[in-house]
């Protein structure tokens, strides 16, 4: 998604570019929930298996709607565009490096 924001600062209005790049981010986010699966299926026991996997699926809502409002006050606190998709991005990958 970064990579999206960065056309505003690199002057790229080219549609071609943004539908590779929309492409692109879902090749990228699809790999993410068979592996999720996958390790949770084989680490969680069938007991508690239904109550990780809630928790776990609850991070999609709240990360919906926090990478929401962290990209509205980008886009409403400054003028340029791309940075409402490059903010969300430096704080997932800041949590991916963290967690």
């Amino acid at each position: 998604a970064s990579l999206i924001g960065m056309a505003c600062f690199w002057h790229i209005h080219s549609l071609a570019y943004f539908v590779v790049m929309q492409i692109v981010c879902g090749a990228m986010q699809a790999t993410g929930w068979p592996a999720t699966v996958a390790v949770i299926g084989n680490w969680i026991g069938k007991g508690s298996r239904g109550l990780i996997m809630g928790i776990w699926n609850s991070h999609t809502s709240v990360g919906n709607i926090l990478g929401g409002l962290v990209a509205g006050v980008a886009a409403n606190s400054i003028s340029t565009w791309g940075l409402s998709f490059i903010y969300p991005a430096i704080v997932i990958g800041g949590l991916g490096i963290t967690v």
